[in-house]
């Protein structure tokens, strides 16, 4: 198991991931250390976090590790130098569409669209004399009137009525662009694998604890291995004649659907292998194994813990219009306003499990994204 790139890839996604997350209470450390009377940007002690926020969210859309996503997945059979000139080609050919959609997108829908109030007032011609201006009245009147009576001075502008609103368009800019449609792919992914796994993930470990190796070899444990013999004979045979469908040039749809099938059924049996060696024998690293499902259990109650308050924020605070109450956003204020790292270790726990829920989401719900397949790595 020396697959040393596929191991760096994960590793570089994860922290890429992981950082994105805590650059939101940076940014807003950041903020604060400027006093209130200083627009941010003339900080000049502070870090650039307009620049770092373009470079982690570019480097998360860009970093889509295509090449090794097409040189696994192309014919095993073919030389190394062929696997990655057809991984390079499939790149390019993607990347150029990418471009030219990415490209086409920008120039036609590439607007920011902000609802604002609409002022609007009447123009004065261009005096000379400012005299009639006064600390009492440092304006000038669009009528003549006398400030012995009774008024009350506003901006003309105000007279066109708080209902009266418009569409401000601005071009965004091309990062931002970017990093909104990166944002937008995410958040689909994210609601339909974090969802899942928001549920998936303490229950599996639960269970994990609930169904562990017991001290006694139980007869159905001796069962299972001739099950899984049994299954492994049937895989073995499944294999071989795709096999030889390969050989004979037959790759439909069926082929790879079966071939799909094959994958799935081998990631279940090396689980229940790897479930039955823990059993057998029972003195191997027994210790360890009690250990292990008895931090499951531990991890599996703190997670369901987390997974219930976040699914609390989301009633409370964004379903809510307007939100009912703050919550964890709240919560990590008080823990910040009690201790320096508090709030952020809070919320990089809370976030950091989000991120573990869309990885058990995605291995509960299938080994295939759209035309990617999902390799899970142990």
């Amino acid at each position: 198991n020396q697959a040393y790139l596929p191991k760096i890839i994960v590793v570089i996604g994860l922290s890429i991931a992981q950082l994105s997350i805590l650059m939101l209470p940076a940014d807003v450390a950041n903020r604060h250390s400027c006093e209130k009377n200083l627009y941010v940007g003339a900080c000049k002690l502070t870090l650039p976090m307009k620049q770092l926020w373009w470079a982690v969210y570019i480097i998360d859309t860009v970093l889509v590790i295509l090449f090794a996503i097409f040189f696994y997945e192309s014919d095993q059979e073919k030389t190394v130098t062929q696997r990655v000139k057809n991984a390079l080609l499939w790149v390019v050919i993607l990347l150029t569409v990418f471009c030219l959609l990415l490209g086409i997108l920008y120039a036609v829908i590439g607007y920011a669209n902000f609802t604002v109030r609409h002022l609007s007032s009447t123009t004065l011609a261009f005096i000379n004399d400012f005299s009639s201006l006064n600390a009492k009245a440092p304006f000038l009147f669009s009528a003549s009137f006398s400030l012995s009576s009774n008024v009350t001075l506003m901006c003309a502008a105000y007279m066109s009525g708080s209902l009266v609103k418009t569409t401000w368009s601005v071009r965004a800019p091309f990062p931002t662009y970017v990093i909104t449609l990166n944002t937008i792919i995410g958040s689909i992914l994210f609601t339909m694998f974090g969802g899942v796994g928001m549920a998936t993930l303490p229950v599996s470990l639960i269970f994990a604890f609930k169904y562990r190796p017991k001290c006694v070899i139980t007869r159905a444990q001796y069962v299972k291995v001739c099950d899984l013999a049994k299954c492994s004979n049937e895989l073995k045979t499944a294999t071989l004649g795709l096999q030889r469908e390969e050989r004979g040039g037959k790759k439909g749809r069926k082929f790879r659907q079966n071939v799909k099938k094959v994958q799935q059924e081998l990631v279940f049996l090396e689980d229940d292998v790897e479930a039955l060696n823990e059993a057998f024998p029972q003195g191997e690293k027994a210790d360890t194994t009690v250990l292990f499902y008895l931090a499951k259990l531990v991890f599996g109650i703190f997670g369901l813990a987390l997974s219930i308050l976040w699914l609390l924020h989301i009633i409370v605070f964004m379903l809510a219009n307007p939100p009912a109450f703050l919550f964890l956003n709240q919560a990590f204020i008080q823990l910040d306003s009690v201790g320096g790292l508090l709030g952020t270790t809070a919320f990089a726990i809370f976030c950091y499990y989000l991120v573990m829920s869309v990885i058990s989401g995605e291995m509960h719900l299938g080994m295939r994204l759209l035309f990617l397949s999902i390799h899970p790595m142990k």
